[in-house]
């Protein structure tokens, strides 16, 4: 083994430089704790050598460090200067995604840190899906819950559970009309003598057309002569225009039909007439019943519904914007004979009730 080695202050003196012989090889004594012994041959140049030494024991843990905010991203940006230039140290840790540059751009409370090419490419568009949902209510509140099924199109199943009904809630304000969402009127208002009318919503209405009558004559209708043995026949027909609103016919007035039953209880024939809506088995809306008679008898028509009519009823009546005819029709009810029509002193009226 060399002996002791001898490092000699460098001339002229320089602080901290030594000079220590060419290719010395240098050995260290007993080491402490057990550790092995690490040779080293240090090749010297014209200037400084490098001693690679062990590692000593652990020492003791150091203090915890100072609180660093965490990352927080904030935006993709296509172009540095669109990086906020009035960041304070309360936006350390904020983070911008250049998409452009691939960077990401980090705020450490007083400089922008860059992190070179870290944005990953972005990958392909993946599949696309279709999602419907469908629900249903029910009166268990436990029963509440959802579920999905397929894979693409799915459907989502949702199960509401449906709660108690609440209390009624105070009155609403009190409000002009013309304020509320149910009402519309004309740019110009409305027009003297106009009145508040329904069509599905409120507006001014001229009074005529909430009291607008049709009728028949007895020039509309054509006879049926006497030797006619049909089970029915249309004798007048009546087509009505639009109105602004739905409303529903009211049919007054009368027919002559001659039954010609004569005088004995077999022959004994009855006719009534009709008014349908549309064809001669449409919805009926007014009936004039007739008597077996040897004689001309008046059919005489009121009203008449299939149905029980109550205000929020629909039953026979007419939409807004819709035209409507409105058939007049006679049937044989029973009996043998022939029977007729003749169209003097025929004559309905047609009102048309808003509804």
């Amino acid at each position: 083994m060399p002996g002791p080695v001898v490092i000699t202050p460098a001339s002229p003196p320089v602080p901290g430089r030594f000079i220590i012989p060419r290719a010395t090889p240098l050995r260290g004594g007993e080491p402490p704790g057990g550790r092995p012994i690490s040779p080293a041959e240090v090749e010297l140049n014209s200037f400084d050598s490098a001693v690679p030494l062990p590692a000593g024991d652990d020492g003791e843990r150091g203090p915890i460090g100072d609180y660093q905010p965490p990352l927080t991203f904030r935006a993709f940006i296509t172009d540095d200067a669109d990086l906020p230039d009035d960041l304070d140290p309360e936006h350390t840790g904020w983070a911008y995604a250049n998409t452009t540059s691939r960077d990401v751009h980090v705020w450490d409370g007083g400089a922008w840190l860059v992190f070179t090419g870290v944005l990953a490419e972005d990958g392909p568009v993946g599949p696309g899906n279709t999602l419907a949902v469908t629900s249903s209510d029910s009166v268990v509140p436990a029963s509440g819950g959802a579920s999905l099924t397929g894979t693409s199109p799915q459907q989502m199943h949702l199960t509401l559970p449906l709660g108690d009904k609440g209390a009624d809630g105070p009155p609403g304000p009190r409000e002009p009309l013309r304020t509320s969402e149910d009402y519309t009127e004309p740019e110009e208002g409305p027009l003297p003598q106009q009145v508040l009318g329904y069509t599905g919503i409120f507006t001014p209405l001229d009074p005529s057309t909430l009291r607008s009558v049709y009728s028949l004559p007895e020039a509309a209708f054509t006879e049926v002569a006497t030797a006619a043995d049909d089970e029915w026949r249309l004798v007048a027909q009546i087509t009505l225009p639009a109105q602004p609103w739905p409303w529903r016919p009211l049919v007054f007035g009368g027919v002559l039909v001659d039954a010609n039953s004569g005088t004995s209880v077999s022959s004994w024939t009855r006719c009534d007439m009709e008014v349908r809506i549309g064809t001669d088995d449409g919805q009926i809306v007014a009936l004039g019943t007739g008597i077996n008679s040897y004689r001309d008898i008046m059919c005489r028509a009121t009203p008449h519904f299939d149905a029980e009519i109550v205000p929020e009823s629909y039953i026979g009546s007419v939409q807004a914007g819709e035209s409507v005819t409105l058939v007049v029709v006679l049937r044989r009810i029973f009996g043998p004979r022939e029977w007729a029509h003749m169209r003097g002193r025929g004559s309905l009226m047609v009102y048309m009730s808003p509804v």
